[in-house]
């Protein structure tokens, strides 16, 4: 465990429309950064995988549309690191994203409209890096979500490192590193893992792996064909990966919103993937992952909305 003191600090300027518990605590139970992360009322605790891999504490306070950033760590931290740190939180804020466009799309669709206002102001993005994200889609995979995360949860409890600071203990991803030194044949019976510890081990030991921040500033169909191209990421976890005008529509997903567009659950889930993600391509345009993040966050009531509609 490692103690850390050090500190930089420098603010964030979201646009509004803002709502910081939402961004960093989803209602369906997505973590921000990792499982382990902390939310007291305005103020979040977590930590950071950096490029080098050098493992960080972030402490973010809200006031506002403004986030103030703490960096904690064992040594000194660099301006660059500290650019990287802010790019990495301010892609996770949303902080450049006006969802007011959004909203306008949102307000036109039948379903949507009942859950928008309820989730006003959440920015549907993450602050992980790409090999974080990439755990998480592969271990998505042909599992239900109970299992997804108790694989998860077991890769981090195995390998991962802790980091105390401002008197909060938090667990962290295993970097790379890391996992490239653990044997596939370990690495899928300790965690249980299955056919996904061969893919999880083929992103360990590539080098370099895509940044998150060179991603959001590609183009969305070059940052997807960059992932498609690592080990066990497709289409629907390039997607998941990326966050950011993408419908990464699984088995499960789309009986969901196959009953949503069309009003009856697919025969086959699994073929009607295409015709869910191309009529949310037709819905929702540059705004579908928009849709997708915050149709699964406001599932409860959707679900509740289609039963009333199926009684009338």
């Amino acid at each position: 465990m490692k103690k850390l003191s050090r500190k930089k600090r420098f603010t964030i300027r979201v646009r509004e429309p803002f709502n910081f518990i939402l961004t960093v605590r989803k209602p369906a139970g997505w973590y921000w950064i990792t499982p382990y992360e902390v939310v007291e009322q305005n103020r979040y605790w977590s930590t950071l995988r950096l490029r080098d891999e050098i493992l960080v504490g972030v402490k973010l306070t809200q006031k506002g549309s403004e986030v103030r950033v703490e960096v904690y760590s064992e040594d000194y931290v660099t301006g660059e690191q500290v650019n990287e740190v802010s790019s990495v939180l301010g892609i996770g804020l949303g902080a450049e994203i006006n969802l007011k466009e959004f909203y306008k799309v949102a307000g036109r669709d039948c379903f949507l409209e009942h859950v928008f206002k309820d989730l006003y102001g959440m920015k549907p993005y993450f602050s992980n890096s790409v090999f974080e994200r990439a755990l998480l889609a592969i271990c998505l995979q042909m599992a239900p979500i109970k299992r997804s995360y108790e694989m998860l949860r077991s890769i981090i409890e195995v390998y991962g490192e802790t980091l105390t600071f401002e008197g909060k203990t938090i667990r962290h991803w295993p970097s790379p590193s890391r996992l490239k030194a653990v044997p596939e044949e370990e690495l899928k019976k300790r965690c249980k893992l299955g056919y996904r510890a061969k893919f999880i081990h083929g992103l360990a030991v590539l080098r370099p792996l895509p940044d998150i921040v060179e991603l959001w500033e590609k183009p969305t169909e070059k940052a997807l064909k960059e992932l498609t191209r690592l080990p066990g990421i497709g289409e629907y976890s390039a997607g998941i990966i990326l966050t950011r005008n993408t419908s990464p529509i699984d088995v499960w997903s789309s009986g969901i919103f196959h009953k949503l567009f069309f009003g009856e659950s697919p025969e086959k889930p699994r073929k009607a993937i295409k015709r869910v993600v191309e009529e949310a391509e037709r819905r929702y345009g540059e705004w579908k992952w928009e849709a997708f993040a915050y149709t699964l966050n406001a599932l409860p009531k959707l679900e509740s909305l289609i039963r009333r509609r199926e009684g009338e």
